[in-house]
């Protein structure tokens, strides 16, 4: 989730930028209404997927994920370029990214990052087995 929320607002400062740049351009009015209006649109996927009861672990990350391919389109040149394909190395660089920076930066020998229904490691712990400990 929270490689999509940075790469709305790369994509929402991008339109901001270009619509500086073109005060008369309505291509880039519209994509940059579209971009400040995803958040709506997570609310509505968001909903949708309650009502369902599909992907119940999930249903934040995943309307997330749904409102921002439904609102890339409506960037003027994107449609040129997979949608899939920005995603996926989005997510590759910015979970990179993360890992050389806890582990460089802050030195950490493992994170756990918990929600209610699961917890995912980042990388292996380097702590000692059970099985080395003595006593009861």
């Amino acid at each position: 989730m929270r490689p999509f929320y940075a790469a709305f607002n790369v994509l929402r400062a991008y339109c901001a930028i270009r619509l500086i740049m073109e005060p008369l351009s309505r291509e880039w009015l519209i994509a940059t209404l579209i971009i400040l209006h995803t958040y709506i649109w997570v609310r509505v996927f968001y909903f949708l997927l309650w009502r369902a009861q599909a992907f119940r672990g999930a249903m934040y990350t995943l309307s997330v994920l749904l409102a921002g391919f439904f609102t890339f389109g409506y960037i003027p040149g994107a449609g040129d370029i997979s949608r899939g394909v920005i995603a996926f190395a989005w997510v590759f660089l910015y979970g990179a990214a993360e890992y050389f920076v806890l582990k460089y930066v802050y030195h950490t020998r493992g994170l756990i990052i918990e929600s209610k229904e699961i917890a995912l490691t980042l990388y292996p712990r380097m702590s000692h087995d059970s099985d080395d400990k003595e006593g009861p």
